[in-house]
């Protein structure tokens, strides 16, 4: 990992590491996990500690809030490939709404109310709406529930996460999201010491929730994490 030169009086530039012991180890196992997951990270890292950019703390949350919305690609939980976009699956409830308000004796053009028997043009309509339904619950699943079920897909332990604690989980994650969305969105201009009590508040979440997928590294590669915090910039 490259570190940042700041100038140095009197001597050429310092290193400036662009994360701590405990950051690098999580940057080292998200990319273990997922490369993607770790550039987003780096990029926070980078992102908060160039302090000459006013925009720093927005452009850091939004990386984390990123990592975030990508916990999946750290697990075996990948979301199915969409087959059928949702314009085409709207269509298909907007034809059927058409055919049976033309079609069906129960519908009242001049009221807009339903009274009688489910014929079979009501009857296809409902089919379609409940398949509608189905669609959207596999295909867009409420946040709520596909947390759950990506948090779950951490736990390496054989069935799902005990109630209580799956909530307790789900809940920081949703708040911490909440946070940094705001901060990415402009919504609020955090102090930075508040930021960073926050950044480290999920840095932290999100260690506990890797680490047990992440075998541990042997000594030797650990004096790796050493070396990089003492990394000397390039000559060029």
């Amino acid at each position: 990992m490259a570190e940042e030169p700041i100038p140095s009086a009197g001597g050429p530039a310092a290193p400036k590491p662009i994360g701590d012991r405990a950051q690098l180890e999580l940057l080292d196992a998200l990319d273990r996990l997922n490369p993607r997951l770790a550039r987003m990270y780096e990029g926070a890292l980078r992102a908060f500690v160039a302090v000459d950019n006013p925009d720093c703390l927005a452009q850091c949350a939004l990386s984390v809030r990123e990592i975030f919305d990508k916990l999946h690609l750290a697990t075996k939980h990948q979301p199915p490939p969409r087959t059928v976009s949702m314009r085409t699956k709207a269509n298909e409830v907007r034809r059927a709404w058409q055919i049976v308000i033309q079609s069906s004796a129960a519908y009242q053009s001049g009221t807009g109310k339903w009274a009688g028997e489910v014929n079979g043009a009501l009857n296809r309509f409902l089919e379609v709406v409940a398949e509608f339904i189905n669609y959207l619950a596999r295909e867009m699943p409420f946040r709520r529930d596909e947390l759950s079920r990506i948090l779950n897909s951490f736990d390496p332990a054989p069935g799902p996460l005990p109630v209580p604690h799956a909530n307790e989980k789900r809940s920081t994650l949703e708040k911490l999201h909440e946070y940094m969305n705001n901060v990415a969105h402009h919504n609020f201009e955090p102090a930075r010491e508040d930021f960073a009590e926050r950044l480290a508040a999920a840095e932290m979440f999100l260690m506990d929730l890797v680490q047990p997928l992440v075998a541990p590294r042997p000594y030797e590669d650990r004096a790796v994490l050493d070396a990089l915090l003492q990394e000397k910039p390039d000559a060029n």
